[in-house]
C-alpha cells in the first residue's frame, strides 16, 4: 500500500505503511529502501539517517544499510561521512557494485574525479579480478569521454 499511495502523491498515508511495515519487519531491504526514500522526498534526512544507523547498530556487517547511509550522507552533502559508510559496504560486500557506483558518483559530485579513478585503480591493484571497480571506472571514463583509457581498461579486464 505504501507504494500505491505514493505513486498517488500521498506522501503521509506512504510513509505511514511504511513505517509499520518496516516495523513488522524490520529486515526488509525493499521495506528500508522505501522508507528511508520517502523520509528524503519529505526533507527529513535526520530520520532516514537514524533508520539507518538503527539498523547499523543492530547488524554491524549490514553492507546494504552502509550503502544507502552513504547515499542519504551523499545526498545532504556530507561527504566525509558518506565516504566513511560507502567504503564500509565496500569492505563488507567487496563484489557488490552499488557502493562502488555509489561512492564514484560522490566523488564526481565534489568534482574529484582523479581521487575516484585512483581509488578504483587502486582497488584493482590489490583485487585484480573486481568486477564491481572495473565497472566504476569506466563509468568514469565513459562520463568524461575518455573512451581510449575505458577501452584499454575493458582490454586489461579481460587478461
Amino acid at each position: 500500500m505504501g507504494q500505491v499511495y505514493a505513486r498517488q502523491n500521498e506522501l503521509e498515508k506512504a510513509l505511514a505503511e511504511f513505517e509499520e511495515g518496516y516495523r513488522q519487519n524490520p529486515q526488509s531491504a525493499p521495506l528500508l529502501t522505501g522508507l528511508v526514500r520517502l523520509y528524503m522526498q519529505q526533507g527529513q534526512a535526520e530520520k532516514a539517517v537514524a533508520v539507518c544507523q538503527e539498523r547499523i547498530d543492530k547488524n554491524p556487517e549490514d553492507a546494504y544499510a552502509y550503502n544507502l547511509l552513504g547515499m542519504v550522507q551523499g545526498n545532504q552533502k556530507n561527504y566525509v561521512e558518506a565516504e566513511d559508510a560507502l567504503d564500509k559496504a565496500i569492505e563488507l560486500q567487496p563484489s557488490w557494485i552499488p557502493p562502488h557506483t555509489n561512492l564514484a558518483n560522490l566523488y564526481l559530485a565534489q568534482g574529484k574525479k582523479q581521487e575516484a579513478v585512483k581509488k578504483f585503480e587502486a582497488t584493482l591493484e590489490a583485487n585484480p579480478k573486481s568486477v564491481a571497480a572495473y565497472m566504476s571506472l569506466a563509468m568514469l571514463y565513459e562520463r568524461d569521454k575518455d573512451y581510449q583509457n575505458e577501452r584499454k581498461l575493458i582490454r586489461n579486464g579481460r587478461e
